[in-house]
């Protein structure tokens, strides 16, 4: 029946559906994921957060959950743990990611971290990541990073698909600059 309401986009009446299962089996981590989604549907983050810590302590390190928590941590602005969380999932070593991701799943864990630690000042930090990202994509995607960033007031960027030292130090100043932050934030989402 819970599933069913979540499905029929009644997320608030799964609610206690989902409370009595978990209180019948509470190391439930599925349940307990599933309820931690209704409460970020409902903009309920810290709940969402308790729920996701828990399955955490469950299954420690389990790489969707802490996917799951950062994206909650990120709603509800705490970036020091949203941080903590994506250190966890890339690990400190840009060759060699904690976890192994597919796809796209590395270059968007690496624009999330660069949107926490642009958020947090530490732009050229933020740089080295976004730099990572849009690497990830190509040439085409760092080909996009450039033509924003030269149409937004940095006009010594090279428009060559290559990262370089002159897009590091652009990404850096756009992070510092508000506009500029947003617009990179929407043309590479988190």
């Amino acid at each position: 029946r819970a599933r069913m309401l979540i499905d029929s986009s009644k997320p608030e009446m799964a609610l206690p559906d989902l409370g009595e299962l978990i209180k019948d089996d509470p190391s439930d981590v599925i349940m307990l994921a599933r309820r931690a989604t209704v409460f970020l549907a409902l903009g309920r983050t810290r709940e969402a957060i308790d729920d996701y810590s828990a399955a955490l302590d469950l299954k420690p390190g389990t790489f969707w959950l802490l996917k799951a928590r950062v994206d909650a941590y990120l709603r509800a602005e705490l970036d020091e743990s949203a941080l903590g969380d994506l250190d966890t999932l890339l690990g400190h070593d840009p060759a060699r990611p904690a976890y192994a991701v597919a796809g796209d799943q590395i270059g968007t864990l690496l624009r999330k971290r660069a949107m926490v630690l642009a958020h947090m000042a530490r732009f050229d930090d933020a740089a080295d990541d976004m730099i990572r990202s849009v690497s990830e994509g190509g040439k085409r995607s760092i080909l996009r990073a450039q033509i924003f960033l030269r149409n937004n007031g940095f006009p010594e960027v090279e428009l060559n698909g290559q990262a370089s030292k002159s897009l590091h130090h652009a990404l850096s100043a756009c992070f510092s600059i508000n506009g500029c932050f947003h617009g990179i934030y929407l043309i590479f989402p988190r």
